[in-house]
């Protein structure tokens, strides 16, 4: 649902319900660490969360502020090095007997009872959480029957019943499926259905909602509702989407750099924001923003992990930072009106120090200038050309892996780019999108028509070129692929990564070391991504916000 709407709605309410209090979790003082070679990232810094039975809490902010870390530490999954250093997670496993997590073994009996069987989650990334040499069928299969005493044949009927619950079309077949198989939503569906597989008595979500299409979106958030409402399922459901929260959340949770600065009851949290990070997010919205002029943002970015600003964390970007206080000593939680929040602002300490008020020290980052209106393009020749584009995709099945069919993924698409123009491709998930990205790249052969380049001396057409006769092209036309972990080498630092096509031969000519040092320090600036030399893909530090 639109945000606008959803908050006229919330506006026209008498009043906020108020929430039960049976907790399902208690999260107090949690601080998780991740040593590393440059030093420690202190993730998550005195977290206290809790989830009540039946309801649904939301944990929203910007990438790297801790919402996914949360969610690993409670599931015990935080990578290697990293480790919950304080702190209780205590967890209502049984009626009347609650278990601290945080005290049991990480892979011990009792902890691998509690995770996927009581505690699930749909992860961000479903391509790197799900395995690639299993069918998806084999893994929900796996799930089942890992927790509960139901036969092979059950548990297969359950699968393909949760595939078709979750809007996959053809669930028996892609029971047989793949990972790679699947497109980028469909993959997301099997993962919700996966975590949904055993019934869990608490849902973690991570972003569960990213990679589909609106359509499919409000159907998986009906889903997750009506299991809530239905079964008293609890959901810890972590997003971006301010109007998903405001459809889906009872009570919201504002993290920035690994603390909770702002909890309230949803309609509280949008009608009246305290902390000034909670404004500036729904400042930033642009379903909220004028239809002419900038977008505003928040200006900077969030702190280096590594060296963490004394006082509040967000006083070097906050509009009414008071110098002697907000950066001199932690604000407490205080109750205002409902809202937990903390924020210097409403202590009775805050008055002898407002007249110090100041700019915040960070500042706005360089941003092009906002215009809506509609460019023509540059030139009437189109910069590619795009003819009767088709591509099939065989089906196999049995032991010769003999073709019993096909899938149609593009049927006769035509279009023209032109230079300087942003050609805008939307669907619903498995409709096409990626696979026509993938043939204008050169990566996915189309069974017929053409592909054409004009950008060059001659024109370009990419049917029967060999990846020598590519290399050129690509050169020119790269692509930014959907699951940014499974397309980035995990044994290579982002420093590398980013400098690495600089250093191929024959590339807009010869860098020297001075350009090769400079240009990934730019881009990691600009993707607001930390100490970039010393910083693996792979490894716990890097957000998937920040590896995107």
């Amino acid at each position: 649902m639109p945000l606008i709407p959803m908050l006229h709605e919330l506006n026209a309410q008498s009043g906020p319900a108020p929430l039960d209090r049976d907790n399902l979790l208690t999260i107090t003082g949690l601080r998780t660490n991740i040593p590393t070679a440059v030093g420690i990232v202190k993730a998550l810094e005195g977290i206290d969360l809790v989830v009540p039975r039946g309801k649904t809490v939301c944990v929203v902010g910007e990438s790297g502020s801790g919402k996914s870390m949360t969610a690993r530490s409670i599931l015990r999954l935080v990578p290697y090095p990293g480790n919950i250093v304080s702190g209780t997670i205590r967890f209502a496993a049984e009626p009347g007997k609650d278990v601290d997590i945080t005290a049991l073994e990480r892979d011990g009996r009792q902890m691998r009872a509690i995770r996927g069987k009581q505690i699930a989650m749909i992860f961000q990334e479903p391509m790197s959480a799900l395995s690639p040499i299993h069918t998806i069928g084999d893994q929900i299969v796996e799930m089942i029957r890992l927790h509960e005493d139901v036969s092979k044949a059950a548990a297969w009927q359950r699968g393909q019943d949760l595939l078709a619950e979750v809007g996959i079309p053809d669930p028996g077949q892609r029971m047989r499926a793949y990972t790679f198989q699947l497109s980028g939503g469909m993959r997301q569906r099997a993962m919700i259905a996966m975590a949904l597989a055993c019934n869990p008595r608490l849902l973690i979500a991570d972003e569960p909602t990213t990679a589909l299409d609106v359509t499919t979106q409000a159907q998986i958030l009906q889903l997750l509702r009506r299991l809530r409402d239905g079964s008293g399922m609890s959901i810890l459901f972590i997003a971006h989407d301010l109007g998903v929260v405001a459809e889906m959340a009872d009570e919201v949770v504002v993290t920035y750099l690994g603390t909770i600065v702002e909890r309230a009851e949803r309609n509280r949290l949008f009608t009246t924001p305290r902390h000034p990070y909670r404004r500036a997010l729904l400042r930033s919205n642009p379903e909220l923003a004028p239809q002419s002029g900038r977008l505003a943002t928040i200006r900077g970015m969030v702190p280096d992990p590594f060296n963490r600003p004394g006082g509040c964390p967000f006083h070097n970007r906050c509009d009414s930072f008071m110098p002697g206080l907000c950066d001199a000593r932690v604000p407490p939680a205080l109750d205002v009106d409902g809202t937990q929040v903390r924020c210097w602002l409403y202590s009775e300490e805050s008055a002898s120090f407002r007249h110090d008020a100041k700019e915040p020290v960070a500042v706005d980052l360089p941003a092009l200038p906002a215009s809506r209106e509609v460019c023509e393009p540059v030139a009437a020749e189109p910069l590619i050309r795009v003819r009767g584009l088709s591509v099939l995709f065989p089906l196999r099945h049995g032991l010769f892996s003999r073709q019993s069919g096909y899938v149609q993924a593009l049927d006769a698409v035509s279009f023209n780019i032109h230079r300087g123009e942003i050609l805008g491709v939307v669907g619903e998930s498995g409709c096409g999108k990626t696979t026509l990205g993938r043939s204008l790249i050169g990566t996915q052969k189309p069974s017929s028509g053409s592909i054409t380049y004009l950008g060059g001396k001659e024109p370009f057409e990419l049917a029967g070129r060999s990846d020598r006769q590519l290399r050129e092209y690509r050169r020119e036309v790269r692509m930014v692929f959907q699951d940014p972990f499974s397309s980035l080498d995990p044994r290579m630092t982002v420093g590398d990564i980013v400098s690495e096509p600089q250093r191929c031969p024959n590339v807009h000519g010869f860098y020297g070391a001075s350009s090769m040092e400079r240009l990934p320090t730019e881009t990691a600036i600009e993707a607001q991504i930390r100490d970039f030399t010393a910083i693996r893909i792979d490894g716990p530090n890097l957000s998937k916000g920040e590896k995107k």
